[in-house]
Order: structure tokens, then sequence, then C-alpha cells
């Protein structure tokens, strides 16, 4: 909670002070008003120089059928004005155009015109863009209602639902490449080959064939144990594509059936 001074009170006094809310506001007011009076004064200021400067130079103004003694000469056109002929103070619509020393009427008639035109243009333009959008919109619910007529949504979806569930609950294993899924398939066939060969030394009679099995028989089951699983997950891996790729064959079921459609499968 913010300090207050003694004798502060909420609603009549600024936050923090003592000084009563309406003072600030009439003084603020009153700083507004003094600085649109120091811009006016500054800007009598310019519009009595430039009259000045024209009259030293006896420029007249440039309107036809006027002759009148020029107070100002226009920056764009390059003619003199007088104070019938200069720029004014106008406010068109939501448009303000403020009197300059340096521009006559006419010059600031063609931009009042210009800006005008513009924002024609712009609302109009926006008016298209609107008409454009609805017709759109329009035309992709068309295509909609046409793509699904053909189908069954509410089985597409229930479909849709339970390959989103076992896409992201039931194959988080880590992707199996090509080469070790075909190492794991050449283990199958080599380990129980190496197995026969071992037996086979034992029923020679050979010491020594015993020995290396004992000694194997771990490694020789480990082995089996990762082929076995290394093809497991490559067959997950594997129905896992084809949940993906089911899906996204429903998805295109359901909307206006277009694949690169970002109001369907945004």
């Amino acid at each position: 909670m913010m300090w207050q001074p003694p004798g502060h009170v909420p609603g009549v006094h600024a936050p923090g002070t003592t000084v009563p809310i309406p003072w600030i506001i009439e003084q603020q007011m009153l700083a507004a008003r003094a600085q649109q009076a120091a811009a006016a004064a500054a800007r009598a200021e310019e519009f009595r120089a430039a009259a000045e400067a024209m009259a030293a130079e006896g420029v007249l103004c440039g309107e036809p059928s006027c002759g009148a003694r020029a107070v100002g000469r226009c920056s764009r056109c390059g003619q003199g004005f007088c104070a019938s002929h200069n720029s004014v103070d106008r406010t068109t619509g939501d448009l303000a155009f403020w009197a300059r020393p340096e521009l006559c009427g006419s010059c600031q008639d063609g931009d009042i015109a210009a800006e005008e035109q513009r924002q024609r243009e712009a609302r109009a333009e926006a008016v298209a863009r609107l008409h454009r959008a609805r017709q759109a919109e329009q035309e992709h619910a068309d295509r909609v209602t046409r793509n699904e007529a053909r189908t069954n949504p509410a089985y597409v979806r229930r479909r849709s639902d339970w390959l989103d569930a076992r896409i992201s609950t039931s194959f988080r294993a880590r992707t199996v490449s090509d080469t070790r899924a075909g190492v794991a398939v050449a283990s199958l066939v080599a380990v129980p080959v190496l197995v026969l060969v071992l037996v086979g030394w034992l029923a020679s009679g050979d010491q020594l064939a015993a020995v290396a099995i004992v000694c194997l028989a771990l490694p020789l089951l480990w082995w089996l144990g990762w082929a076995l699983y290394t093809l497991h997950r490559s067959r997950r891996q594997l129905r896992r594509a084809e949940f993906v790729e089911e899906r996204r064959r429903l998805r295109l079921r359901l909307g206006c059936g277009a694949a690169d459609c970002e109001r369907c499968y945004a």
C-alpha cells in the first residue's frame, strides 16, 4: 500500500500528496492552453515574416484575376499568394490540415483531395478484402460439406482420436535404424547356428566344448535378447508409421480434403 501524507483524502487529493485533483487538472489545462497559444504566436510570426518578405519584393498573388499583394510564396508551385488564397486550418472528416506560410490554397486543396482519394481507395480495398475473405470462407465451407458427405465423420473422428491416443502413449521407444534392424535379423540366424556348432562340438566328446558352452552361454543369451528386443522395437516403429499414415488419410476425409489447408489442418 502506498504511503499517504497526513491530511490526504482518497479521491480528493492526488496519490502521495495533499494537492486537490481538480487543481492539478486545471493546471494541466492551463499548460495545454499556454502551449497552444505559444504555437499560434509562432505561426503568426511566421506568417508576418513571410508577408513582410513578399512586400519587400513586391510580389503579387499568382491566382488569375486577383493581383493582390502576396503574403507568401508556395513551396510547391512557386507562385505567390495573397491572404485570400493562402492555406487555412481545415478539418475534413477525420483529416486535419493546417495553414502554412509556404503553402497556397490551391496546393492545399490538392493535398486534401489526394488524401481523401487515398482514404477512399483504402476503404474500398478493405471492403474488397473482407468480401474476398467471406467468399473464401463460404467456398471452404461448401468443400467441407461435400467432402464429409462422402464419409462417416463420426467414425472418422473416433478412429482418429484412437490413433492419436495410441501414437502419443504407446510408442515411446527410440528410433531403430535400418542397419540395426538388419543386424538383429542376422543375429537371429547367427545365434542358433553358433549354438548348433557348439552342441555338435560337445557331442564329439571334446572337453573344451563344455568350457566354451559355459563361457559363451550368457553372451549368447544377451545377444539373442538384444536381437529380439531390437526387432520388437523396429516392428513397433513400423506400426507407428502405419498409424501416422492412417491418421493422415483419415484427416483428409474430414474438412475440405486438401492436405495443405490451414483452416482444417493447422
